[in-house]
């Protein structure tokens, strides 16, 4: 038999062999309508037991991928917003929010920073409107262009 357990009342997180996190987007039928959030689904199949946990996050919409650093603690939350969200992986809490509008302008409110690739626990690689931009967990507002997507001209 499966059951299913909130977060507050389940075994330790150390319990679970498996989790899993999953982008949430907004309750409208595109997507883009209402918050974005994240989902840690919690599964241990000697057991049969899952739990999960839902956050969403005010002011973030069109919630699209999820990753994790390396060592599984911060996670990145992709959405089609100006910003870089980080979260706490386990207890998914916000660690750091920085709008994407400080480093380049979009055309498009729906232009955001949908994926990240980490580089190392602390550095990850995400994407503007047409550039690549390494930014550090620990500093955000240091971030530094990596390249040129597409030319200057479009």
């Amino acid at each position: 038999m499966t059951e299913a357990l909130s977060l507050a009342v389940a075994p330790p997180l150390s319990s679970y062999r498996h989790r899993f996190h999953v982008a949430l987007d907004g309750n409208g039928l595109n997507g883009l309508e209402g918050m974005a959030g994240v989902c840690l689904f919690l599964y241990n199949p000697d057991a049969g037991t899952y739990a999960y946990k839902i956050r969403y996050f005010d002011g973030l919409a069109a919630g699209h991928a999820v990753s994790l650093n390396p060592s599984g603690k911060v996670g990145f939350l992709g959405n089609a917003g100006q910003h870089l969200l980080l979260y706490n992986a386990l207890t998914l809490d916000e660690i750091r929010r920085v709008s994407t509008l400080r480093y380049e302008g979009v055309p498009s409110s729906l232009q955001g920073s949908t994926h990240a690739a980490w580089m190392s626990d602390q550095e990850y690689i995400s994407s503007t409107d047409r550039w690549m931009l390494r930014t550090r967990e620990d500093a955000a507002k240091r971030a530094t262009w990596v390249s040129s997507i597409f030319s200057r001209s479009r």
